[in-house]
């Protein structure tokens, strides 16, 4: 499980980065979910099922990539996140660097079409 982020090179380049956790473990982003219809919208109108991903400043993995990077939850936080307003407030930082690697990817990625292990292979950057 991992995910990907592009650095900026210059004006007009960037690296994609494979981003996962040292232990291979599954994480998640948190995230945050609502069901919702228009104000002005029928009452029998379709609703929409909205959905973002948080983030945070980035952890020192991160940082030379990006900006920010995802709010990562890992197994142990995943029942927190789930709970009280006070035990997600807790989560609400970056995930530890030192449980994180990461490295330069192929652009390939950058295309939906491709789908098969030598996009997670690590290239020299």
């Amino acid at each position: 499980m991992a995910f990907y982020e592009w650095a900026k090179l210059g004006p007009k380049e960037k690296q994609p980065y494979y981003i996962t956790l040292k232990n291979k473990e599954p994480f998640a982003f948190a995230g945050l979910w609502e069901w919702w219809r228009a104000k002005d919208a029928a009452k029998d109108a379709p609703g929409l099922e909205t959905y973002t991903i948080l983030t945070t400043e980035p952890n020192t993995i991160c940082a030379p990539i990006h900006n920010r990077m995802p709010l990562i939850l890992g197994q142990g936080d995943w029942t927190n996140w789930l709970s009280t307003p006070e035990a997600r407030t807790e989560l609400l930082r970056p995930f530890p660097a030192d449980r994180m690697e990461c490295w330069p990817v192929g652009k390939a990625v950058g295309n939906v079409r491709n789908d098969d292990p030598s996009l997670i292979e690590r290239i020299s950057a």
